[in-house]
This record gives structure tokens, sequence and C-alpha cells, in this order.
């Protein structure tokens, strides 16, 4: 079995997105276009607001808000590409139908405590042995980016243990590698066992309103926790901010609110994000290698489920009169409605990133005669085919040849391949390797007055073959299709029938 189920799904590809410009991207030429601006966007039942990364400031990726209708809620994501190392690490095996390693670390976040001791179960060693694979493909910088590590995945805790792991050679500890990236996962996808990760931002933080969240954020709508002010957004007050990641300055009771806060929003983000894993924006097939990371979660006090008591404890820490708080009549408030707009909000996140497809690749070994070689190659290039190894029979004329061919250019291969080499190429044997990036900008668009010329002004879609992909298999879904029904109709004429 090969993944992705049946051939016919898998040569339509996986989609995936690009890092930014500062990685050696080769064999792209489209650099300027790795940020397209999707600019203001609407999910239902709600608004939003998407920039990239080069817009808003921030390191990495594409940052996308998400407001809910009832203004209650509002959710900021970041979109961004995993190391390849990583999404290999991730990806199932040849004879696989899904992934054992990420089933092994979706057990292994989900169970919050593994033994390292003799008696832990075989099942409990497996799931050590695959994160501290999964850990060592990330701080493996020499074959990933560093700016994602440092900036979205490694914080300053993990990387200074690391650094001391690294420091002392003859080191016994035993402790988990990356524990507060352990503590900042939520889950893989899609089927919480895939290629795809959603989690916590090192800096990531909720903030509690006393009414609604603000619709726009501003410079200002920030706390200062030198001047303790709490500005007024919306005619809402600011009383505090809870960061994930736990400290020494924050009380039980903030840490208590803001798991059971989390608790209560947790299940229709992951559901949200299984649904967008599952099936892309682009063609509605599963994503690949992609991350996304939760910024920050604002939401009105009025729904967080905590009773006065328990949100005066949280509050009062952060507030000079605690006294003068006026927390609103809590009302019930559905998180199933969630789950459409977090698929949403992450599909218009993606969307500001550069998207990439993602296609199967077939390896097969060929033997042709010396004469009919030139043939042979010929037909592999008009099926985008590559030679890895090449190697003569001693004492014939048969060469062997070992190559890569892509799925989609597969069907009608062996009969091509037998009527251009007269008979003398052997018929293939294809078998699934691998997945390989398709480096073609599907929404490419020509810029310079000699591109315009050669492909006009809208682009030459024929010549894009990420494009085409993409308008075949939404043909085949049913799917809406940009294209022109009439492309010059000034050229067009009525033909009659003769009677």
């Amino acid at each position: 079995a090969v993944p992705g189920g049946t051939l016919g799904s898998i040569s339509s590809g996986l989609e995936t997105t690009l890092p930014p410009p500062w990685k050696d991207l080769s064999g792209i030429s489209q650099v300027r276009h790795l940020f397209p601006i999707v600019g203001t966007g609407s999910v239902a039942g709600g608004t939003s607001n998407i920039s990239t990364g080069v817009e808003a400031g921030l390191n990495y990726g594409a940052v996308h808000r998400l407001v809910v209708t009832s203004q209650l809620v509002a959710l900021t994501f970041r979109c961004f590409s995993l190391p390849s190392a990583v999404a290999n690490f991730l990806n199932p095996d040849v004879d696989e139908t899904t992934s054992s390693n990420a089933h092994l670390i979706s057990e292994f976040i989900a169970s919050h405590r593994i033994s390292s001791d003799d008696d832990a179960t075989d099942t409990q060693r497996a799931m050590r042995n695959a994160w501290d694979l999964f850990t060592s493909k990330i701080l493996d910088k020499e074959e990933s980016d560093h700016k994602v590590i440092d900036n979205c995945l490694v914080d300053d805790e993990d990387g200074e243990v690391n650094k001391q792991k690294q420091s002392s050679a003859e080191s016994q500890d035993t402790s988990v590698p990356l524990s507060s990236l352990l503590n900042r996962m939520v889950s893989l996808g899609p089927h919480s066992a895939g290629p795809n990760m959603l989690l916590f931002s090192p800096n990531s933080m909720m903030e509690l309103y006393e009414d609604v969240v603000p619709s726009q954020r501003g410079e200002d709508n920030t706390v200062d926790s030198e001047e303790e002010s709490t500005p007024e957004v919306d005619n809402s007050k600011l009383l505090t901010t809870l960061p994930q990641k736990y400290s020494n300055e924050m009380s039980i009771e903030q840490q208590d609110a803001f798991r059971q806060i989390w608790s209560r929003l947790r299940g229709s983000v992951v559901s949200g994000f299984q649904m967008l894993t599952a099936s892309g924006p682009l063609m509605q097939e599963p994503l690949q290698g992609v991350c996304f990371s939760i910024e920050k979660i604002e939401i009105s006090a009025r729904v967080t489920g905590l009773d006065a008591n328990k949100l005066q404890k949280v509050v009062s820490p952060n507030v000079e009169n605690s006294e003068d708080i006026n927390i609103c009549q809590p009302i019930m408030f559905s998180t199933g409605q969630l789950i459409s707009d977090v698929r949403d909000s992450l599909r218009l996140c993606m969307l500001g990133c550069a998207l990439r497809l993602v296609e199967p690749i077939y390896k097969c070994s060929l033997q042709c005669d010396q004469n009919q070689l030139g043939n042979l190659y010929s037909v592999l290039s008009r099926r985008r085919g590559a030679v890895t190894d090449e190697d003569i029979i001693e004492g014939t004329s048969l060469f062997i040849l070992t190559v890569s061919l892509p799925v989609a250019n597969s069907f009608g291969f062996a009969q091509e391949l037998l009527q251009k080499t007269s008979g003398s190429g052997t018929a293939p044997q294809l078998f699934f390797s691998h997945w390989s990036v398709n480096e073609l900008d599907p929404f490419w668009k020509p810029t310079t007055s000699e591109e315009q010329e050669e492909h006009g002004t809208d682009g030459s879609v024929e010549h894009n073959l990420a494009r085409s992909f993409i308008d075949g298999v939404r043909k085949r879904k049913g799917l809406v299709v940009e294209e022109k029904m009439v492309v010059s109709a000034e050229k067009q004429r009525t033909l009659t029938r003769n009677k």
C-alpha cells in the first residue's frame, strides 16, 4: 500500500507551504512572490484580518486574527513551514498507510508523563525513543532552517538546556528533551497522526477582558506591567494576561484558570485544525509539512466558566483595586461554532504563505539497448523523469537505469516506452519512492516586460504545470475553477448546419 490511498487519489498530490525568502530556495526565481498579500477577508460568523510576517514585523510566517460574531473570543494563529526533516519523519513509510512515528508522538503528547525507569513498558520506551528522534530532527540545523527553529519551535528554556547537554559530554541527564516544546504541542494532523503540527508559540498568552474583546488590535492594546495600566478598547477593560508558559510569578489560581479556559476551547480548535489538514485550500487534498501556532487567545470573562470568587483571585494580582471590577452576567457560549471559524481562519492564514504542491514519485528500473537509449531519454524527458543511476552490463550492449518518475506522468508509460524503443526497452515495474515538492508557483504572474510579452499580462495557465494540476483536480471534484470560457470573443464565428 502507498500513503494516500488509491492510485487515483495519490496522483493528485498534497499541499504544503514554503519558508520565507531568507532560506536558500534552489530552483525558485520568483522569490519576491513568496509572501503574497491576501488582504482583509472574512469568515463565516465573524471578522478576520490577515497580514504577512513582513507587514506585521514578525519573525516568521503569516499571521491571522479571528474574532467570532459575538465578539466574546478572538484567536490569533501563525502559519509557517516545518523543516523538511521533521515532515519526512512524520510521514508514513512505503509499507504503511499511516505513520507509526506520528502515532507514537501523538500518544507521547497525550500521556503527559512518561517513565524513563527500567520498569517502563515497551510502549513507553517506544514513545520515548520516537520523541528523542523527533527532537533530534528539530535540532538538526544543518538540514533545517534555523529561523523557524529559534523563533517558532524552540524557546529560550529548551535552547539553554540543549546547549548545556551538548557542552557536557558526560552528562547523564535523563529528562525529556525539549520538554517545553512537549508542553506547548497540542495535536498532529490529519487524523491526529500526520505530518502537520498545532502548538502554542513560545510567547503565547491569554488575555481576559471584562466584557467583549477588541474588534481590531491597535498598538496600545497591550498590558504594560510597569505602569500597571488596563486600557479600555471597544468599551471593554483588559483584566489580566495569563501566559501559557508557567513561571514562578504566576499564582496557582492563574495556572488553573488557563488550563480550565483552554480545556473549553481545545476541542473546537483541534477539530478545526484536523478538518483543514485533511482538506487543504488549493484542491481539498491533505496538507504536509505545515505548522500552525497559537499566538494569542482573547476571551471575555463572561464565557470563561470561572465563578466570581475564582475570577477575583485570578484578576487581583494585576489590578490595584479588585473591588472595582464589574463582571457582567455570565452567558452561555457554545464552543461548537468555533470549529468552522477556526478552519476558515487557518485556511486564510495558510493563504498568506507561499503554497506549493507535493507530488508522489515512483521509482523503477529500466533495461534498454544502447541503440535505443536516446529514444528512452526522450520519453523520460517528456514525462519529467530523472535518471538517478546508470550502468552497463559487461559483455553486452544493455544499459540498466534507475529512474524517478512522477505518478501523475506515469499513466501509459510502459506502452509509450515499448513503442518508442521498438520493444528493446523492458516494461517497468513502478513502486512508490517518496514525496517531492513541486517548486513551481501556481499563482505566478508575469511582472517584467519580457515576461508579459512571452506569457501575457495574466500568465499562461497552459505552461504553469502546478496550476494545471490544481485546475484538473478541482474539475474532477466539481469545485470552482477560474478559467475563461471564451478567450477571444471577436474571433468566434457561428457555424450553421448545412441542410
